[in-house]
This record gives structure tokens, sequence and C-alpha cells, in this order.
């Protein structure tokens, strides 16, 4: 759940290359883009579970800064200041950066420094993606687990053109639909099914997202989902309520 406190955004218009993309979906996509400096704070709880381990949440206060491609994600963690929990819901305090306040930067992509406040080490990283970037929540089913710039192409791969996308309209609600096959090393071959709905009266804002996977011979089942409600706040449609799921692989050596 969100619930963003305080947005500042400076708006610009994008111009790129002529796109093949679904209308609603390029228009999602640069209502985000058009996201340049903004200052949030906001609370997600992940309500994570492993099988065989009790249930727990983990509660995360965040404050993120922006600045064009850059930003800086400031992680409180809970009421506690634990910012990591082991998978039996216990303060990982043997981890690093366990404790709050932890701090990642980001300052272009691909590039991330993160470090605790006040700390004298740094870790940085060249490679993976950018984590905790507020434009990101809403746009995948799990949140903030991947840069932007990787959210946009695995969007742009969904509903491409040879994903076979069909548009339907209901109101000011627009959703579309493309499947894509997939088939690597030993893993069955099996189909992906995804739909999006944007809301046309909030800048097509994506407000459902849902990802169905069907291997060779077996049935369907959800793999993922996310619905977003948005709050409109300095004149910018921005996510004020968020709750999406995922399945996780699991490996169990016997």
């Amino acid at each position: 759940m969100l619930w963003p406190t305080a947005v500042g955004i400076l708006a610009c218009v994008w111009q790129g290359e002529p796109s093949s993309l679904p209308e609603p979906l390029e228009k999602s996509l640069a209502m985000r883009r058009a996201m340049r400096t903004a200052t949030l704070r906001y609370q997600f709880t992940d309500m994570g579970h492993v099988p065989g381990k009790p249930n727990h949440s983990q509660v995360r206060r965040m404050e993120a800064r922006i600045a064009g491609e850059s930003y800086l994600a400031i992680n409180f963690g809970d009421q506690d200041g634990i910012v990591w929990l082991r998978s039996d819901g216990q303060p990982a305090l043997n981890a690093p950066f366990a404790c709050a306040p932890y701090q990642a930067l980001e300052v272009k992509p691909g590039e991330s420094w993160r470090t605790l406040r006040d700390s004298y080490s740094v870790t940085h990283s060249s490679r993976g993606p950018g984590l905790y970037d507020p434009r990101c929540i809403g746009l995948e089913v799990y949140p903030l687990g991947h840069g932007f710039n990787d959210i946009q192409h695995e969007l742009r791969e969904a509903f491409s053109e040879s994903s076979r996308p069909q548009i339907e309209t209901s109101g000011q609600l627009i959703t579309i639909r493309s499947q894509r096959e997939f088939e690597a090393g030993a893993l069955p071959k099996r189909r992906v099914l995804y739909r999006a709905t944007f809301n046309r009266s909030q800048d097509y804002a994506l407000v459902d997202l849902s990802i169905d996977m069907k291997p060779e011979g077996a049935p369907s089942m959800q793999w993922g989902r996310c619905e977003t409600e948005y709050k409109l706040i300095d004149g910018y449609w921005f996510p004020a309520k968020y709750i999406g799921w995922q399945i996780r692989a699991v490996f169990i050596r016997a």
C-alpha cells in the first residue's frame, strides 16, 4: 500500500521514434517518463511467504528523490528500523544493510551506490537493475524489484506487434491482451498471457496488470497480478494504493 505525501513534478514532452505499441501503453509509459523531479514518502508491506515457513510481513517506510534519470531511495525499515527479515520473520541482524536507514543511489541506469546513512563504506554496482524506483509502482506485478528502463523493455516485449495484441474498450477503461511463446533449455515450452487495463480519465494510468502462464501439456495458472488506485497529486496521477503478488520459484534440495 502506498500513501504519497509530497510530490513535485516538472513535466516534459517526450519525443522518440514512432512506436508500434498499442496507444494506451505508449501513453501510460510516457506519463511515467514525464516525471523528472519529485520527492515522495510512502510505505509498503511485503506479505512474503516461503513454503514450510510461517507467514510474515515486512513493512518498509520509504523516501524517494528523483532528478531526471537519477534517484535516491532511502529505506527507513519498519517502526523499529529493521530493513530485512529472515524467512522465519525475525530480524536478519547479521545481514548487510539490515538496519535503517539504508540508502540506494542510482546515479544513472545500471550504476548504483548503496550505503547506510553516516557509514564510511558503500557498495557499488555496475550491473543489475535499479531498485526502489517509485516510477515503477503499478507497472509490474511485484513492486520495486526492477529498474524503470528494464520494465519499459519488458512491457514493450509483452505487447509488441508480434504478440498479437487485442484491444477492448469499456467506458473509460481500455484492456489489452497479448500472448508470447517461450522455450529455453530443459524448461517445457510455455505460453505467457498478458492483460493490462488502462484508465483514459487518469492519463492512461495502468490500473490492472495480470500475467498467466500455460506450460505445454499443463493447465494455465495465474503467475501474478497487481491492481493500482491513483490519486491526482500536483496535477499528476500517481499511485495511491497498490496491491500486487507473483509466484516465485522455490528450489528444494533433498
